[in-house]
């Protein structure tokens, strides 16, 4: 739907797959970038989306800091969203729910707040700009999307690091840096776009115009 390079692609290793983000995060010593996303959220948010859930990971953590929140976890990944309704069955967690990416236009005008969490970077520029503008008609009016995803890095020698680890991991990467996502973000009807780019990873919050 979004041109996702991974969608129903079966992933040997799905876990080790997903924490390659996380082995990200701890070489750029940026591990608080989760708890800046939860922070954001709003408190008294009652349906937040997590778009591109993988195997659910943050989901969890989402609705463990909302637990009188609705939680929606969407992935276009069969084998991804396999493992993510495990991990609920087995963590006794009532407020989350796992779909099929498929079915985000159902949710119209519904959810208080969108999370994409190292989202993008597998999608074309067309695949960016659709998902934006499907997500701007399931987010409710001055509500708030929120994107944390890769950006370049500036340090050189880590930046050597990072473009080896890239090369053999995330090729697409070299491609998604050069994306404007601020330009899609307005032409989607996004407002009030608040951009922090830390070492290797960009925060960006935003509103929904609605």
């Amino acid at each position: 739907m979004y041109k996702n390079r991974l969608k129903d692609k079966k992933i040997r290793f799905p876990k080790l797959f997903e924490k390659s983000n996380n082995w990200y995060l701890n070489l750029t010593k940026n591990q608080g970038i989760e708890d800046k996303l939860l922070d954001s959220i709003n408190e008294n948010a009652k349906f937040i989306l997590d778009v591109y859930c993988k195997t659910g990971m943050l989901t969890i953590d989402i609705a463990q800091n909302f637990p009188l929140a609705q939680i929606i976890g969407m992935e276009d990944n069969s084998y991804f969203l396999k493992i993510a309704k495990k991990k609920i069955r087995h963590s006794f967690i009532n407020n989350i729910e796992y779909t099929n990416l498929s079915n985000l236009i159902m949710y119209n005008n519904y959810f208080n707040c969108v999370v994409l969490y190292f989202a993008l970077n597998d999608l074309s520029f067309e695949g960016i700009k659709k998902l934006l503008a499907n997500i701007s008609k399931v987010l409710k009016a001055k509500e708030k999307l929120i994107i944390a995803d890769y950006c370049v890095l500036d340090n050189s020698f880590r930046k050597l690091i990072f473009w080896l680890y890239r090369f053999l991991f995330h090729r697409k990467l070299f491609r998604f840096y050069k994306i404007d996502l601020v330009t899609i973000l307005e032409e989607c009807g996004y407002t009030e776009i608040k951009v922090d780019n830390f070492e290797g990873i960009r925060f960006i919050s935003c509103h929904n115009i609605g």
